[in-house]
This record gives structure tokens, sequence and C-alpha cells, in this order.
């Protein structure tokens, strides 16, 4: 929950200007392109991404549990 505890409510997103929608999408790996609504959408869908990842994670046993190559293949 590292990034998306920050983005709890969609109001968030909402209320980010173009230029930190760009590099809040960089910085999770997506392509900045596009219009502030298609940005907000994708940066949406790769917080629910990583969220279903972090549950997972944790009902796996957390991080600890993970080898070195689930590690690798999470990040």
């Amino acid at each position: 929950f590292k990034f998306a505890k920050y983005f709890e409510d969609e109001i968030t997103l909402d209320s980010l200007a173009m230029s930190q929608l760009r590099a809040l999408c960089r910085l999770l790996g997506i392509q900045p392109i596009g219009s502030p609504e298609i940005l907000r959408f994708q940066l949406k869908m790769k917080l629910r991404e990583l969220q279903a990842d972090d549950k997972l994670i944790v009902a796996e046993g957390g991080v600890e549990a993970l080898s070195d190559t689930d590690v690798q293949q999470a990040c």
C-alpha cells in the first residue's frame, strides 16, 4: 500500500494538475500521454492493480514469505 494509501479517494487524483499527473504516471511506469481524464483513468487502474498485488502478498504471508524471484517479478 506504499503509494495507493495516498490516493484512497478519487478526489485526490481529480485535484492534481496535469504536470502532477504526468509525474505520477512516469513514477508508476505509465506513458504520460493523453488528456487529464485519460491519465487519471490509467492511474486509477494502476493503483487498483497495486492494491490487489499488495493484498495478495499480505495473504501469502507478507514480503518476507516471497522468494527473491517473486520480489523481482512484483517490481
